[in-house]
């Protein structure tokens, strides 16, 4: 199950990096989200062994094929002087919220059932999601102050005057 999630993964990713360069970080992270909150649901309410498989293998594809994309995207626009750094923490931090989350799962298996726990976290993960939408922005908020094109603000200043000296004939 472990190996057909990665490989529907590696398929995935493909086209996720399309929609990421065609609609960027914000619009696509809320997407993957979604996406593992409905392999979770389709967990809670699994019966037998081929639902079991389908529902891994969704959460496997789209927790690999989307999210980590997404957080690749997200250092290339955010981290211009110290990417390689923060691709390295990346790397190393990976694993560290799969460890975290694993472990609340495990508690909350306990506690309430793995059914209901599986429904929990897909409810948490919709919160998630809003919340990201909201909050990530594509690029950071100082990318827009900087003009992307000396020369283009050289232009329009020059049509600007322009515009001045024909009203004023």
């Amino acid at each position: 199950m472990f190996s057909l999630g990665t490989a529907c993964a590696a398929l995935l990713q493909p086209a996720f990096g399309l929609l990421l360069d065609w609609r960027g970080v914000r619009f696509c992270m809320p997407i993957g989200l979604l996406g593992l909150c409905a392999g979770l649901q389709l967990l809670s309410v699994t019966h037998g062994a081929f639902t079991l498989f389908v529902s891994f293998v969704f959460i496997r594809a789209t927790s690999i094929g989307c999210i980590e994309a997404w957080v690749a995207a997200s250092i290339s626009l955010w981290f211009t002087r110290y990417r390689g750094r923060a691709m390295a923490l990346m790397q190393v931090c990976g694993g560290l919220p799969t460890g975290v989350v694993a472990g609340l799962m495990q508690a909350f298996d306990r506690a309430i059932g793995w059914r209901a726990a599986n429904r929990t976290a897909s409810l948490t993960l919709v919160a998630l999601a809003v919340a990201w939408a909201v909050w990530v922005r594509d690029r950071p908020p100082d990318a827009r102050r900087r003009p992307a094109q000396p020369a283009r603000a050289a232009v329009e200043l020059a049509e600007a005057k322009m515009t001045a000296a024909e009203v004023a004939e």
